[in-house]
């Protein structure tokens, strides 16, 4: 369990799956709520080309949504604004060593080191089922579809890769999802951080 201060005197001891809740929560009920201001604009708007076809990152390679857009293209980028505060922390998953530290859920970074044949790639796959291009998913009761929203360029590190993810309005799931990943792919070890 972690011990998580979320304010100047409140502290309390969670596991990992309620950490990553509340991780998201707080980030999420933001954007939600800066959203609700902006009634006029496409929610979780994927970026699209002339031909309607999703725009990708040109640095990433992988497509972006926005946290809103308007009808005159002006974009609007909400970040968290609470940071749960805690001592980083580390567990076993299926033999891949864990690290958690500070982070907010629409600015995550991944760092992945061991051998891991196709990390990049493991990592794009996750985005691309997260990132539901054809916004197949339903907005939820909240206004928000459950999705990725940004993976930026995926850099090599000493023995492995380093990444930055908007976790966008993705469910923690997600979260489970890329760390199951990895794990069964033979990561040795996963930091996810600022």
């Amino acid at each position: 369990m972690a011990k998580i201060q979320t304010g100047q005197s409140c502290e309390s001891a969670m596991t990992f799956s309620e950490l990553m809740g509340s991780i998201r929560l707080s980030y999420v009920e933001v954007l939600a709520a800066s959203l609700e201001s902006y009634a006029e604009f496409r929610r979780e708007a994927v970026l699209r080309g002339a031909d309607g076809t999703p725009a990708l990152d040109r640095d990433g390679g992988t497509p972006v949504r926005v946290d809103a857009i308007g009808a005159d293209g002006v974009s609007l980028q909400v970040d968290a604004t609470r940071h749960f505060r805690f001592d980083e922390f580390s567990f076993d998953l299926n033999g891949t060593a864990v690290s958690v530290a500070p982070f907010t859920w629409d600015w995550l970074g991944l760092e992945i080191s061991g051998e891991v044949p196709g990390a990049g790639q493991i990592c794009e796959r996750w985005f691309m089922r997260w990132f539901d291009g054809n916004d197949v998913r339903t907005p939820g009761s909240d206004g928000l579809r459950g999705v990725a929203h940004f993976l930026g360029e995926i850099q090599p590190i000493d023995n492995g890769i380093a990444v930055r993810v908007d976790m966008g309005s993705c469910p923690e799931e997600a979260l489970d999802d890329l760390l199951f990943s990895l794990a069964e792919a033979g990561a040795v070890n996963v930091r996810l951080g600022a």
